[in-house]
């Protein structure tokens, strides 16, 4: 009986166990239920707050950053004779990849070399005529770009250009081949010409200055190629080193460039993603190609935030804009060295609910990203443009003394006024054997 009584105990213990035990996890769910019904109200009352006091700031003076008002007539305008050029390029199927190779010096084919030339005639004096006219500018980009330059804007694709350069070099390898040396040198540096005029201080799109310095770069290493095989007196080379000087420091282009794409983003910004926001719909934006093109997929903020105006100010974004902008415009205008690295914030995916204007933000930063090399492809531009003045200097001076100077200060003042012992920052190195100038890394 004593064992009875003993398991009795023994159970009712145990229930009682169990009763306290339900007992206290009912308690604590309760108390975790009651603190994230407390934590959800926190933060709707956090967000209904902020949507109502946290309002946005007046709309920005950006005529800092307002392009060129030149508009250019079409008799004066390269873009014409560029696009008649384009429409009679000549490129025969299947020779894609030997005319690229007789361009970049790595192989020769005379006969279709000559049959280039021959069948591009047509082509070749419709860029020389443009290389003539007063600019280059798109035609859709005339009148007043606030209306007329649309998000969905389509510029004619000049993408053929720099087929045509190929041709425009394989033109003077020709005429270098056959002995007609100063006319190969014309050609060639018709070349860099051609990419300055299509970099215009003219409503310059980041595309066309891409396209322009693109040019440039396959002149530049065309002419560095024909300077040692040269058999032009001194004379002719120093005049040659000096016409180099003119292609020099294109700041103006890089700056109207920059110009142009704040107006470009600033308004696909104002016809694309503020309307959205205006209406408090962020929610179908965030659900269009737009917003994730901008932001990616899937977006690093919960779509349903994108309702409250908190997370996007169309003047704060725009003043974002406008500070990255009118930077980048001030670098263009300085020397290399002087530049300093954009310093892009990234923002914690965890601290983004808490952020204001986090959306004009991520796009402010994106865009930051996508521009910053911009300055460094115009430095290097230069920094190979001096690089080939040299090389005439140094062709030249072997001409007249027997060898290659031993360094490049024996190159000043008679050969070379200004030597360079760093650029960008870094050290220039001198080669001797090959009267060739890099940067060291």
């Amino acid at each position: 009986m004593e064992n009875d009584s003993d398991i009795e105990i023994f159970n009712e213990n145990e229930a009682e166990k169990k009763s306290g035990l339900r007992k206290f996890i009912k308690i604590t769910l309760w108390i975790l239920g009651s603190l994230l019904s407390l934590a959800i109200l926190i933060v709707l009352f956090f967000l209904i707050y902020i949507n109502i006091n946290k309002g946005d700031i007046e709309k920005i003076d950006d005529l800092t950053l307002a392009p060129s008002s030149k508009i250019v007539s079409k008799e004066n305008n390269a873009f014409y004779d560029f696009k008649q050029a384009m429409d009679n390029v000549y490129w025969p199927a299947g020779k894609g990849e030997i005319i690229i190779k007789m361009a970049e010096g790595s192989d020769w084919d005379n006969n279709l070399a000559v049959e280039l030339v021959e069948k591009n005639k047509i082509a070749l004096d419709f860029i020389n005529s443009g290389i003539q006219k007063e600019d280059f500018q798109y035609p859709e980009l005339q009148g007043d770009l606030r209306t007329s330059l649309k998000a969905d804007t389509i510029l004619p694709n000049l993408s053929k250009l720099r087929d045509i350069t190929k041709i425009q070099i394989i033109q003077s390898r020709l005429l270098m081949k056959d002995g007609s040396e100063n006319e190969a040198f014309n050609v060639a540096f018709n070349v860099l010409d051609f990419g300055n005029k299509i970099q215009s201080e003219n409503r310059t799109t980041t595309i066309s200055y891409l396209i322009g310095l693109s040019i440039k770069s396959m002149g530049i290493t065309n002419i560095q190629r024909m300077i040692p095989v040269s058999h032009l007196s001194a004379n002719d080379l120093k005049i040659l080193q000096d016409r180099v000087d003119k292609h020099k420091e294109n700041k103006k282009s890089m700056q109207e460039m920059v110009k142009m794409e704040y107006m470009t983003t600033n308004n696909s910004k104002e016809q694309m993603i503020d309307p959205y926001f205006r209406k408090g719909q962020g929610v179908q934006l965030a659900q269009s190609v737009e917003l994730s093109g901008l932001l990616g997929n899937p977006l690093p903020i919960n779509k349903g935030l994108l309702n409250f105006s908190f997370y996007y100010k169309p003047n704060k974004t725009q003043k974002l804009f406008v500070d990255h902008f009118e930077k980048l415009a001030g670098d263009s205008m300085k020397n290399c060295s002087e530049i300093a690295p954009l310093e892009n914030v990234k923002m914690s995916k965890n601290t983004l609910i808490f952020t204001e204007n986090a959306v004009g933000k991520m796009f402010s930063g994106i865009i930051a990203v996508s521009l910053d090399g911009l300055n460094k492809k115009r430095c290097q531009e230069d920094f190979s443009l001096y690089a080939t003045q040299l090389m005439f200097a140094s062709q030249a001076y072997k001409l007249e003394k027997g060898a290659y100077p031993e360094t490049m200060n024996q190159l000043n003042p008679q050969y070379m006024p200004n030597v360079l012992t760093d650029f960008d920052a870094k050290q220039v190195i001198y080669n001797a054997q090959s009267g060739t100038i890099s940067i060291a890394q």
